[in-house]
């Protein structure tokens, strides 16, 4: 994998993580960042990005899955998995991230021949690209079901839904909120004061 490529590395992590063919055995997210992140030429300066990517597209992997799915003639064989992770990456990046619509596409382009796959490059660039024309259609579709909208298993609505109706859009939505940020001072080491103030000249 090119040494400057992110996305392909997020492609990579979650063709280990997601369960389909050829992967039977899904390991957890935060094994296979990790795993990925020790690997010879992982840009280590690119840690947050990829981990956001991949994080990301597991939060909305059903929505993503559903839009792409739809954009695309025909399904991609299994041995092109990371193909079809990446064009998720980049769906992601156009829907959610504030990176510019261009550099989301360029770069998914490039990753797929970070992928050794440079046949794919036209296939990555025209779905990406046919997304970023359709985005505000797809998102708005009033026939798209709850549960894939607000990408939750259908199994998990449904207990929702029998459990706590009156409550269920709140709960959806805050399933999909990024969970704050806490930081817990160890104070054999230090003291919260002196701890904040590192955060302050850092």
């Amino acid at each position: 994998v090119s040494q400057m490529n992110s996305r392909a590395h997020a492609a990579l992590i979650l063709t280990r993580v997601i369960p389909g063919p050829g992967n039977n055995q899904p390991q957890s997210l935060s094994e296979a960042i990790v795993d990925e992140e020790q690997k010879p030429g992982f840009p280590q300066d690119q840690k947050a990005l990829v981990r956001e990517l991949c994080y990301g597209v597991c939060r909305w992997y059903l929505l993503l899955d559903f839009w792409i799915s739809s954009l695309m003639s025909k399904p991609l064989k299994s041995k092109d998995r990371d193909l079809y992770f990446l064009l998720l990456v980049g769906a992601y990046q156009l829907y959610k991230l504030r990176i510019p619509d261009h550099a989301a596409i360029s770069e998914s382009v490039n990753a797929a021949k970070a992928l050794k796959k440079n046949w794919a490059k036209k296939l990555v660039n025209g779905v990406l690209r046919q997304f970023q024309r359709q985005q505000k259609e797809l998102v708005s579709n009033p026939d798209l079901a709850l549960w894939i909208e607000t990408s939750h298993p259908e199994w998990l609505y449904q207990k929702l839904t029998k459990n706590h109706p009156d409550d269920l859009v709140e709960i959806l939505s805050a399933n999909n909120n990024k969970p704050p940020m806490c930081l817990r001072v160890n104070i054999a080491l230090t003291d919260p004061e002196a701890y904040l103030e590192l955060l302050h000249q850092a």
